[in-house]
């Protein structure tokens, strides 16, 4: 996992067109990946990144990325979890700044308490 934490960081660095970014997209890609087939994994690799470079970049990659990602995908089930990591992470709470929900994308309720905890964030600014 380390490695993968490491690897994505580089690639938020790198501009995407360059010939680098070859070399590390497959971090990019796997928790992309994750953010589908292991959430679990994926809320515990976001912690991590967290704790390592909370810079506005690195806050934006992740919250208009893979937890955007992760909410379409599994809002049900982890829509409770995300509320609850935004009240003990503040660099957690942060990202969801940078993430959008469309009504469409998710369940209703899912929505409701996205876009609750969503006026809590913008009302607080972190």
């Amino acid at each position: 996992m380390n490695e993968l934490i490491k690897t994505w960081l580089s690639a938020q660095h790198i501009d995407v067109e360059s010939n680098e970014y070859g070399d590390v997209s497959w971090a990019v890609d796997e928790l992309f990946d994750l953010a589908h087939d292991d959430p679990d994994k994926l809320l515990c690799i976001i912690v991590e990144i967290l704790k390592i470079d909370a810079t506005p970049k690195i806050l934006g990659a992740i919250g208009a990325g893979v937890l955007e990602d992760l909410l379409v995908y599994h809002g049900n089930d982890y829509i409770d979890r995300v509320v609850e990591l935004s009240k003990s992470d503040i660099n957690f709470k942060a990202c969801l700044r940078f993430t959008y929900i469309d009504k469409d994308d998710v369940a209703v309720d899912v929505y409701e308490k996205f876009h609750e905890l969503k006026k809590q964030v913008n009302d607080n600014k972190g």
